[in-house]
C-alpha cells in the first residue's frame, strides 16, 4: 500500500474518507490532533514536553510536532502504509515531514485535497450527529449517513449528541483559517507532483469513488 495525505476543510468529509480507508486497507488512521493529546499523557520525556505546552493552551512548535509524527509513523503498524490527517499545517512542516521521510527511507506517498465548498460544509455541521459512546458520525438529513433509529447508534445502540463545536461561528472561523494557512501547502505539494484534488462536495460514496480511482490507477 502507500501512505496518504488527507487536507480539508473542516466538515469536507476528511475523517470519513480516512475511516472508510482504514477500514478497507488495514492501515492506521493518524490524527495529529488525537496523537497529541494522547502523547501528552504518557511519563516519557516527549510526553512531559508536550503535556507543558498542551496545559498551557500554547501550539506545538513545527519541530515538535514533526517529532510527535516521527514517534508514530515509525510504529510497526505503519510498516504498509498510514493515512495522515492534520498534518502539516504550515509549509515549514511540509518541509520537515519531507525530510523526516527521507531520512526514514519512507515513500511520500500520495496526498488528498478534498475540495468542499463552505456552504456545503456548514450543512453538513448543522446536522451532524456523534455517538456518545463509540463516537461514530451520523447526520440528521444524509441519507448517507443517517441512523437506522433516530437519535440512536446503530453499532452499539447508544443516545446520538450534538457537540458543541459544531456551530456555525466555530465554523466560519475554522474556514476562514484553513483558506489562509492551506493554500501555500497545496501549492507545494501540486509542486512535488503528488496532489490530486478530489470534489467532496457530492457525498461520501462519490468522494471514496475518486479517491479510489488514484489509488488504482497508481497500483496501490
Amino acid at each position: 500500500m502507500i501512505n496518504i495525505m488527507l487536507i480539508a476543510p473542516s466538515n469536507a468529509g476528511k475523517g470519513t474518507q480516512a475511516d472508510i480507508t482504514k477500514e478497507k486497507y488495514g492501515m492506521p488512521h493518524i490524527s495529529a490532533g488525537d496523537y497529541l493529546r494522547e502523547i501528552a499523557t504518557r511519563d516519557t520525556d516527549l510526553g512531559k514536553r508536550v503535556k507543558v505546552i498542551t496545559d498551557k493552551n500554547d501550539f506545538v512548535d513545527d519541530i515538535l510536532m514533526t517529532e510527535i509524527i516521527k514517534d508514530r509513523i515509525t510504529k510497526e503498524d505503519c510498516n504498509n502504509g498510514f493515512i495522515l490527517d492534520g498534518y502539516p499545517r504550515t509549509v515549514k512542516q511540509l518541509e520537515l515531514y519531507s525530510e523526516l521521510l527521507k531520512e526514514l527511507n519512507i515513500e511520500f506517498g500520495v496526498a488528498f485535497f478534498l475540495d468542499c465548498p463552505y456552504e456545503v460544509c456548514e450543512q453538513r455541521v448543522t446536522g451532524r450527529l456523534l455517538c456518545s459512546k463509540c463516537k461514530k458520525v451520523y447526520h440528521e438529513i444524509n441519507p448517507e449517513m443517517k441512523p437506522k433509529k433516530d437519535g440512536v447508534c446503530d453499532e452499539c445502540g447508544a443516545p446520538l449528541i450534538k457537540r458543541a463545536k459544531d456551530n456555525l461561528d466555530i465554523l466560519k472561523d475554522k474556514f476562514d483559517k484553513y483558506q489562509v494557512n492551506t493554500k501555500p501547502i497545496l501549492d507545494r505539494l501540486d509542486e512535488m507532483g503528488v496532489l490530486y484534488k478530489i470534489d467532496a462536495s457530492q457525498g461520501r460514496d462519490y468522494t471514496n469513488q475518486q479517491v479510489e480511482e488514484v489509488l488504482k490507477q497508481g497500483g496501490f
